[in-house]
């Protein structure tokens, strides 16, 4: 990949952050590849077809079209860096003067992420609607969508301390803070393990 052009949704966006920690486990030097903020995956996936990049990182259902179109994996972010990919987030007066509405976002929120995990005919159906944008294809890449999304689903709401440190680090390069950062600054799953026992 030395030399090539790589296509992010944007600076400092989990695609380029997977796509840098790739490199470096592949002892690639980032500064050895172009960066280019694009967009979404749809927008990138269209300029890997142009020819406009050599490389990016895509989302479903692009992954699995660039692969059925003949387009080679050459590596998966979950195998070189662990992040959190959606989440729930407010402000320090929300969560002190709104609890109760911080508490039923959270609970409304695992409800149907266990839903989602433990009853797969639902998902699928659901996945098969107007809501979710899986294209003219949707028959056809349902399954695999809901297959690959999954095993990275967080029934509990909890992250482990490793990786929240371990996002802070990455952050932290790039926003090289001037004292260091702990996981109680940037996280408070307070909630989330009190609604995690509570709806078991």
């Amino acid at each position: 990949m030395r030399g090539k052009k790589i296509g992010t949704s944007g600076v400092g966006a989990l695609t380029e952050i997977l796509a840098r920690q790739i490199l470096i486990a592949n002892q690639v030097p980032p500064e050895q590849v172009t960066f280019l903020p694009l967009g979404t995956s749809d927008v990138t996936y269209v300029a890997l077809k142009a020819g406009v990049i050599d490389a990016t990182m895509v989302q479903i259902p692009q992954n699995f079209l660039a692969q059925d179109e003949g387009f080679r994996k050459l590596a998966s972010g979950a195998d070189f860096y662990r992040a959190v990919q959606g989440g729930l987030a407010t402000t320090k007066a929300t969560v002190s003067e709104r609890p109760e509405l911080v508490a039923k976002a959270i609970r409304a929120t695992m409800r149907a992420v266990r839903l989602i995990a433990n009853d797969k005919k639902y998902a699928l159906e659901f996945m098969k609607g107007p809501y979710l944008d899986l294209g003219k294809e949707r028959e056809r890449f349902a399954e695999r969508a809901y297959t690959a999304a999954v095993q990275g689903y967080l029934l509990s709401g909890v992250v482990d301390e490793k990786v929240q440190r371990e996002m802070i680090t990455v952050a932290a390069q790039r926003a090289k803070p001037q004292q260091p950062v702990t996981p109680e600054r940037v996280f408070d799953f307070s909630f989330a393990r009190k609604i995690s026992e509570a709806v078991r």
